[in-house]
């Protein structure tokens, strides 16, 4: 953010009224009483009012404003502007009245990191001897190559399973003899003993294959499974280091070993080509056959269709499930046990069996899976103040939109307008005709090309998954039969909120909103040189779009994003709810890499015992990618992203409908799918008419889907 410095001294101010003052009235000679319009006099002006006219005579005089908060504006009148005069006696270089920070030189002290440790601009890094602090082999200042020579013998203060000194790897028994969960040697958590389970004891050392995947599908998630699940991909930074460490461990720990396969990045291997794959494995069987799995969630819904995977309830014929799941006392919201169990629970289709998925901490692409839309700090600053003045009702309670009483607007009160449940589509309209500005070559309708646009969204099917699957919109029926206790699924023969949300989202994106503009990829419609959320993409980066669609939060990593972290970057929100009230839920999407255990497996113990160490200890990992967000620019480095971060984490909704969509489809190829008929009709159609033609037909193929679980192999 800019830093305002303040150099007029308020004393000169006050020095020069007074001189001013005196002067007007005396001459500089004895002083001689003046008859005001009123026929008063006085000696020496007054104005206690701040108006420039002296209160006995009326005589115009020079107003001396005084600041002793140092907030820019006047005590006595509130006049903004104030020159303010910062004072730092402390030598702290924050200014002991405003905690401003004060001129200085910059200085970037060991371990340096190319920014000014008193105000954190951007620093150029000179001649100097190359050091290597953390003993990756590359110089902390310049990155240059150090090689290291091999110790003798190696330690591992740090606890990352990279030893010290000369970066080989370390495995630490982490011991923690005074039981403060920390471990005496190198000071990484420990759990408590009696939370530990001796693996050792049951088993030998036992190695296993987790099949991967390197397919993004269109580059929407910028790293894949070798860095974030396995940390075979090492590019330094601190989420690589936490899984490396995290997998150490969990080796250590479980006496379990795993060696990763990957499918290459190719259309034969891509979102939803996989199934079929897998089925395929699992059918063979024998010692190359992987034991567990890690690609999209669509494909792993699809394949537990098939029956490929492991239940996930333990059974008399495979004990050991270690993940608690079954316990009377389980917390959702302790991360050792899965922050995510909802969504897990809502891929069950059939009483009391699920399909052995694990969505938890240690599947961090599930978290970068997530739906969030970026807003630019730039154009929210300098436009939104009068939009979020006004609270849902369209009242003023806010006056300029503070919201957290700082004296000012910028994104952090629009962050509380988020938490404060005011994110609807009806601020997403305000916003954009706020924000509207179309060029001299604007043909009447909102132009990504050229146009200042308040909000740009894709119209392909993943912006309209989000908008859809993370509303609170219900549109399969799921109901216990009380004859057969079996369970059934159906579409209500009339489904009014479904269609009130479409006509909302008509509304929006049909209407006559300036500024809200949707990019037609399928049409072919191109728009500064490239289709679809690329475009969109590259425009916001570009602070030219205030919203800037519906992405997932992995995709802050590409390079259009990063170009704007030397500028006022931006940050992330949540999809924004469509009515009052709504809470906003946060949606995995499909390409959410996702693990489950395959059916073939003859180590479903040992599977287990790893999955959930890596669980009950990958909360650095989670930690080090919201840190790296913050760190490198992905979001603003501002409490009200964290908590953005945060609330996207702790929402995550129950998954059931989409995952029934895509059940469906992987029974009925070319199924129709709610989200599709939206993209289709860019977000501007009324679903009742294609609801009433279509539900009676996707009942039958519910039917035909429950009855595929009801005969899913144990």
């Amino acid at each position: 953010m800019k830093k305002r410095i303040f150099c007029l001294s308020m004393a000169i101010l006050m020095l020069l009224g007074t001189v001013l003052s005196f002067a007007s009235c005396t001459g500089g000679t004895t002083p001689t009483p003046t008859p005001g319009p009123s026929g008063s006099t006085c000696t020496e002006h007054e104005d206690k009012r701040h108006d420039g006219e002296c209160d006995i005579c009326g005589e115009t005089v020079e107003v001396v404003h005084v600041d002793d908060d140092h907030n820019g504006r006047c005590d006595v009148c509130k006049a903004k502007g104030l020159k303010v005069t910062h004072v730092d006696k402390n030598g702290d270089y924050e200014c002991d009245v405003c905690k401003a920070i004060v001129e200085h030189t910059c200085v970037d002290t060991t371990p340096v990191d190319f920014a000014c440790d008193i105000c954190g601009e951007d620093m150029e890094v000179g001649p100097h001897d190359c050091i290597d602090e953390d003993f990756d082999t590359l110089c902390d200042l310049c990155f240059e190559n150090m090689p290291v020579p091999k110790c003798e013998q190696c330690t591992d203060k740090k606890g990352d399973g990279i030893c010290d000194d000369c970066g080989s790897e370390v495995v630490c028994k982490h011991e923690d003899a005074n039981g403060d969960t920390a471990c005496d040697y190198c000071d990484c958590y420990v759990a408590p003993q009696k939370a530990e389970i001796d693996f050792t004891s049951k088993w030998n050392k036992t190695e296993l294959v987790m099949q991967l995947t390197k397919n993004t599908n269109g580059d929407e998630l910028y790293a894949v499974s070798e860095k974030y699940l396995s940390g075979e991909l090492d590019d330094g930074g601190d989420v690589s280091k936490a899984v490396r460490m995290r997998n150490t461990q969990a080796k250590t720990k479980t006496n379990v070993e795993i060696t990763y396969h990957y499918y290459p990045n190719t259309d034969a291997y891509g979102w939803g080509a996989t199934i079929a794959l897998i089925e395929k494995d699992v059918q063979q069987g024998g010692s190359t056959a992987p034991d567990i799995y890690a690609l999209f969630v669509y494909d792993m819904v699809g394949a537990s269709l098939k029956g490929c995977f492991a239940n996930l309830i333990t059974t008399a014929s495979r004990p050991g499930n270690y993940f608690e799941f079954n316990d009377v006392n389980y917390d959702a919201t302790r991360n050792d046990l899965g922050y995510m169990y909802e969504y897990m629970e809502s891929l069950t289709l059939a009483p009391g069996k699920k399909m052995y998925v694990l969505s938890s901490d240690y599947f961090i692409d599930m978290v970068r899976a997530f739906f969030c839309i970026p807003v630019s700090i730039e154009l929210m600053n300098n436009n939104g103040e009068s939009i979020v003045a006004k609270n849902a009702a369209g009242k003023l309670v806010h006056p300029g939109g503070d919201r957290n009483d700082d004296g000012e607007f910028n994104i952090e009160d629009f962050y509380e307008l988020v938490l404060n449940g005011e994110w609807t589509y009806d601020r997403i309209a305000a916003f954009a005709t706020e924000v509207y500005k179309p060029a001299s070559t604007n043909s009447g309708a909102c132009q990504i090309s050229d146009d200042v646009v308040g909000f740009a969204i894709d119209s392909g099917g993943l912006a309209a998954s989000g908008l859809l699957y993370t509303t609170s919109v219900p549109i399969i029926q799921k109901n216990l039969n009380a004859t057969d206790l079996k369970d059934r699924y159906n579409y209500p023969s009339t489904n009014p909120e479904f269609v009130a949300f479409s006509l909302k989202a008509k509304e929006l994106f049909g209407g006559e909103t300036k500024g809200v503009c949707v990019v037609n990829k399928d049409m072919n419609y191109k728009e500064y040189g490239a289709e679809g959320h690329l475009a969109i993409r590259k425009r916001f980066s570009e602070n030219k779009v205030l919203f800037g669609d519906i992405i997932l939060l992995g995709a802050l990593e590409f390079q259009a994003y990063q170009n704007m972290k030397q500028g006022d970057g931006f940050g992330v929100v949540p999809v924004p709810v469509y009515k009052d009230g709504d809470a906003y839920l946060t949606q995995v999407h499909n390409m959410g890499s996702c693990g489950a255990i395959s059916i073939k497996t003859g180590e479903y113990s040992q599977c287990t015992a790893f999955l959930n160490y890596q669980s009950t200890n990958s909360e650095a990992v989670i930690e080090n990618y919201y840190n790296y967000n913050v760190k490198y620019g992905l979001a603003t480095e501002s409490e009200g992203t964290v908590k953005m971060l945060e609330y996207l984490r702790e929402n995550v909704r129950s998954s059931f409908d989409k995952a029934m969509e895509d059940a469906i489809g992987v029974f009925q190829p070319g199924a129709i799918k709610w989200h599709q008929e939206l993209s289709k009709a860019n977000y501007a159609t009324d679903i009742s008419t294609t609801y009433n033609t279509y539900a009676g037909t996707k009942e039958s193929q519910l039917d035909a889907l429950a009855a595929a679980f009801q005969t899913f192999e144990d």
